[in-house]
């Protein structure tokens, strides 16, 4: 079951809703979809895309009704005996159960990928929730009384464009903010539940990292992991019968690679259709070597895809209808993943995506043990990770004790030099939207001492909701993320730090876990390759095209950049240059790509987009529920 496209608009006074009242806020959806499915119940009206199961994607009963993206891992065990009919239909189904049963102890226990929106008629209450981690995404925007909700955001985004949104996808600055792309239109946090009652509205957490008790004590850790792991692979491909696997060689997508193969054989899951593996020949983008040793000791078919490059046209030029992402360029690439999968007999994909965001570190956690006086841990581990980086103990110490313990603004003014701005940002852009403040992602104000490394994971995971790729390929097949289970991310959570992030290598309890499973020379890998090589390689290739986006720069018009600096830089980045500024370089250029191909080429200045209003005739079936 695949992500379907959906908008729902919801009257906060509780007044009754007809799909005239509302026509206006739902023209790009209607104009986008063949056949729609439109819902009304009371206050809310909703209309749920062609690519949506009979069943799949919204479910009613009793004056209740639920309409999202939901696929759960397990029933909520808590309501599983006032679950059994619910159960036999749809996951949307036990979703709306759960919650009419347990209300926000309901929400709390769906285990899964979900963003929904639910309402209870006869109680008066309307929901809408999202999974812990933001797989699945859930816009809203208030239009007067009505409150608007979507799967995507440019099914609500009316064409002005969110500089602060611009500025954090070009610095990789999003962290936990709730902007999209277009102005007034804001995502629903990940693990929260917006509320709207007939007395008001309001917002409730149903999950948070922080409320996960740490243990001091890792004995059989890794074995638990890893059971865990094999659950959280088996959950996402119940009911599959074939599926795939990204690989690209490192110790996440290599480990769930080797445990779907292990579990394949062993009947645990559908049939391992392959794992697709992404090649790049230049700089130190080729990892083949240690995807290779997997597909050798597991025999498993392997589908490379090799040399593909950010911009490149395939033909059918970039999708339009979509959400900006920072690796929107990469659409080609993304194409042919969907095609490979999808005519295998496929629909589902499982990713690596999730360890690093809670197995991993910056080193900033030395600074937690010298604020808890354990000044030998601190210092052997500085000492250690010097020497094999072959860096300054000092400088460490500097870095990661010393200046994460400062004040945020005296941090703010001895950021490296490394960290600065890009030079095609105007000066009056960075000073209203205080950009600068925004490259110290890592140092979070208001964070307890002694608790940096806490709050750097609660601030990843919540940050995961920016990196999903999104876009028109989802009803095509679905990523499935194992290392985001749940449980499975609670008992990493609660192991001491140690377990998750070592001296000299991150991700500790998962390489003991994977001992005597994946080839040693993937399990103990510390290096990682990247793609810098091929970015710097397109910028000379695609320098036609780069040069005309840049010239016609729609993030001028918006007075996000300057657009002869834009140019100076892109010289530059035909010849090399360093990684965080070709990566923002990158970011400018993907961004203005879907400038391009979401508004057709016309210029955003003082624009607002406008669709006008659909006709709702043919092919919109329409169902009013009691």
């Amino acid at each position: 079951m695949g992500v379907a496209a959906f908008v729902c608009a919801f009257d906060v006074h509780w007044r009754q809703l007809r799909l005239c009242d509302v026509a206006t806020h739902f023209a790009r959806f209607v104009a986008s979809h063949k056949d729609v499915r439109t819902m009304e119940s009371g206050p809310l009206v909703a209309l749920v895309g062609n690519s949506a199961d009979d069943n799949g994607h919204y479910a009613a009963a009793e004056g209740a009704l639920a309409i999202g993206n939901v696929r759960l891992d397990a029933l909520p065990v808590p309501f599983v005996s006032r679950l059994h009919e619910a159960a036999a239909n749809s996951d949307a189904s036990v979703a709306l159960s759960a919650w009419r049963t347990g209300g926000h102890a309901g929400l709390r226990s769906l285990i899964g990928d979900f963003a929904l929106v639910m309402l209870d008629r006869p109680g008066r209450r309307l929901v809408a929730c999202r999974d812990a981690f933001g797989v699945r995404l859930l816009v809203t925007r208030r239009v007067g009384s009505v409150r608007l909700f979507a799967s995507h955001a440019w099914l609500l985004g009316n064409g002005n464009i969110s500089r602060e949104y611009v500025a954090d996808l070009i610095l990789g600055a999003h962290g936990t903010r709730t902007e999209t792309v277009f102005s007034g239109v804001t995502r629903i946090t990940p693990g929260t539940v917006m509320e709207i009652t007939s007395t008001g509205s309001a917002q409730y957490t149903l999950w948070s990292s922080l409320d996960i008790e740490r243990s001091e004590k890792g004995s059989e850790s890794s074995d638990q992991f890893r059971d865990l792991l094999k659950d959280a692979i088996t959950s996402r491909t119940s009911g599959e019968a074939r599926f795939w696997t990204q690989l690209s060689g490192g110790v996440d997508s290599s480990s769930v690679t080797s445990l779907a193969a292990m579990l394949t054989k062993g009947g645990g899951s559908g049939e391992l259709a392959g794992a697709l593996t992404v090649v790049d020949t230049l700089g130190t983008g080729d990892e083949s070597i240690y995807s290779d040793a997997v597909v050798e000791k597991f025999a498993i078919n392997n589908r490379k895809l090799t040399d593909y490059w950010p911009w490149r046209d395939d033909g059918e030029g970039p999708p339009g209808l979509c959400d900006a992402h920072p690796f929107f360029a990469f659409y080609e690439l993304r194409r042919a993943t969907c095609k490979i999968v999808r005519r295998s007999g496929a629909r589902v994909i499982l990713t690596g995506i999730g360890s690093d965001h809670y197995l991993s570190g910056n080193y900033d956690f030395v600074s937690d043990l010298l604020w808890q006086r354990r000044f030998t841990e601190a210092t052997r581990i500085l000492s250690l990770r010097a020497i094999d980086r072959k860096k300054s103990f000092w400088g460490m110490l500097w870095d990661h004790a010393v200046l994460p313990l400062m004040p945020f603004g005296w941090q703010a003014r001895l950021v490296p030099k490394e960290s600065e701005l890009p030079a095609w940002f105007p000066r009056d852009f960075v000073r209203k939207y205080g950009l600068r403040d925004r490259v110290l992602v890592p140092r979070q104000r208001h964070v307890p001492r002694g608790q940096l490394f806490r709050y750097q994971v609660d601030r990843a995971l919540r940050s995961l909701d920016h990196g999903f790729t999104r876009g028109p390929f989802e009803s095509e097949i679905e990523a499935r993320h194992p290392f985001l289970y749940r449980p499975l991310v609670e008992h990493a959570l609660s192991l001491p730090q140690g377990d998750r992030v070592g001296p000299l290598t991150d991700k500790v309890v998962l390489r003991k876990a994977m001992r005597g499973i994946l080839p040693d020379c993937v399990r103990t890998r510390s290096s990682k390759g990247d793609i810098d090589a091929r970015i710097a390689w397109a910028l000379h290739h695609e320098n036609r095209k780069l040069r005309h986006l840049v010239e016609h720069s729609m993030l001028a018009d918006l007075g996000c950049v300057e657009p002869r600096a834009l140019g100076e830089a892109l010289e530059r980045g035909r010849r090399g240059m360093g990684g965080s500024e070709i990566a923002a370089l990158f970011s400018t250029l993907s961004l203005e790509l879907w400038l391009n191909a979401h508004f057709d080429g016309t210029r955003l200045q003082g624009c607002t987009h406008q669709t006008s209003a659909p006709q709702i005739s043919a092919g919109v079936a329409t169902q009013c529920l009691p």
